[in-house]
């Protein structure tokens, strides 16, 4: 792996990946940055994260609750954070018929919505093993975000799935999906880009 000490390292050709904002500022020292660790993607196209652990030293007001539900922090009357026991699971038949028009080797059990009880969900979420197993652990957790979002209902009746992948995150499941792939020729994709006459 190569690393680059400041963005004036960086090549020009890789600027658009590895942009100004990955690397602390000049006046840096403040920041006591050797407290922290940069975590890298190992499969996601991005610039890594950083994670911190914090320590509680005194007692603070907590967020507004939800009048409605008497449930956690709320914006604009949206709980913030979610119990993990409150995620439901895809429909079996439903992702039956996906698994099967699409080829997933994806496990049921680890895609779920955060719709309210019977409802259906919108979007859908894939968590590995290794976080399923904590928050089958722990369900009384409150997260504010859990999984990778890589479905959604498919709003066209005509449609042959009731679900599709969400793009933004395609290329984490790709490996996954064995059938209905389309390889196009490099000559084809350059020719349907630069809008060449077939």
């Amino acid at each position: 792996m190569t690393q680059y000490k400041d963005f004036d390292s960086v090549p020009t050709n890789l600027r658009s990946q590895i942009c100004r904002e990955m690397f602390p500022s000049e006046n840096r020292k403040h920041l006591n940055l050797h407290r922290s660790m940069r975590f890298l993607p190992h499969q996601n196209d991005d610039g890594g994260f950083f994670v911190a652990i914090l320590r509680k030293i005194k007692h603070f007001q907590s967020m507004k609750m939800n009048q409605k539900t008497n449930k956690g922090p709320v914006v604009k009357g949206v709980p913030i954070l979610h119990k993990l026991c409150e995620k439901r699971e895809m429909n079996v038949d439903e992702f039956e018929r996906f698994k099967d028009l699409f080829g997933v080797n994806l496990n049921r059990t680890n895609i779920f919505s955060r719709a309210e009880k019977g409802k259906d969900g919108t979007s859908f979420f894939y968590m590995n093993d290794a976080l399923k197993s904590i928050s089958d652990r722990n369900p009384s957790l409150d997260a504010a975000s859990v999984g990778m979002r890589i479905l959604r209902r498919e709003a066209r009746n005509s449609a042959q799935s009731k679900f599709s992948f969400v793009s933004e995150n395609l290329h984490m499941v790709k490996s996954y999906v064995k059938k209905r792939i389309v390889s196009v020729p490099r000559c084809d994709f350059l020719q349907l880009v630069n809008g060449d006459e077939v």
